[in-house]
């Protein structure tokens, strides 16, 4: 690929160590509700919460009268009150701080907004991305291409002139669903991931 015209970056396990507070999130909010986690909500991994959701429903894991709102909304909130163990993950932060104001950069997350917009702030990226692009801004989550395509178009950058930085197979199936290149970032953080 020349030089990419536009960076979109993943962000939970990408740019922030989120898994503990994800983790923690999922089965405080499966209990508050008296869900008893199947392999359908760990099958998922790397899914958005919404999509987690969506799959549990298909397998009849969910009561029908817990409303999908009401998952979303008790999720949000658990980790938000988590988001002070999330850690920065400094070697991509490295890069997207080393290409601010020199390449448009966007955010394309399977995170809500009220989430992801908490996560930056814990790790000092507020107001660093020129579009951002959540899982509230699309119809569907990775490993489709929505919330990759739609950044490009924030940015108003062809697809295939966008790199994108990426953590789970889902996530870099969908920027190349989109025609972008893709980093997989796992080689690069692995070290500060706990193992």
């Amino acid at each position: 690929m020349r030089e990419p015209a536009g960076l979109i970056f993943d962000l939970d396990g990408t740019l922030a160590d989120t898994a503990s507070a994800g983790r923690g999130a999922l089965d405080a909010t499966l209990a508050a509700f008296g869900i008893t986690p199947t392999g359908t909500a760990a099958a998922a991994d790397g899914k958005a919460f919404a999509d987690r959701v969506r799959i549990m429903r298909e397998n009849g894991d969910l009561d029908v009268s817990i409303t999908d709102a009401d998952l979303f909304a008790e999720c949000d909130r658990q980790v938000i009150a988590r988001v002070g163990t999330v850690r920065p993950l400094t070697p991509v932060v490295g890069i997207l701080r080393r290409a601010h104001g020199r390449v448009p950069l966007a955010l394309a997350t399977g995170s809500t907004t009220r989430v992801a917009t908490a996560v930056l702030a814990a790790i000092g990226l507020a107001g660093v991305f020129d579009a951002v692009v959540t899982r509230d801004d699309v119809a569907r989550g990775k490993p489709a291409p929505d919330c990759y395509l739609r950044a490009a178009a924030l940015l108003s950058v062809e697809p295939g002139r966008c790199l994108a930085y990426e953590d789970t197979a889902i996530g870099l199936e969908a920027a190349r669903a989109a025609g972008m290149s893709a980093v997989d970032v796992r080689p690069l953080v692995r070290n500060e991931l706990p193992s």
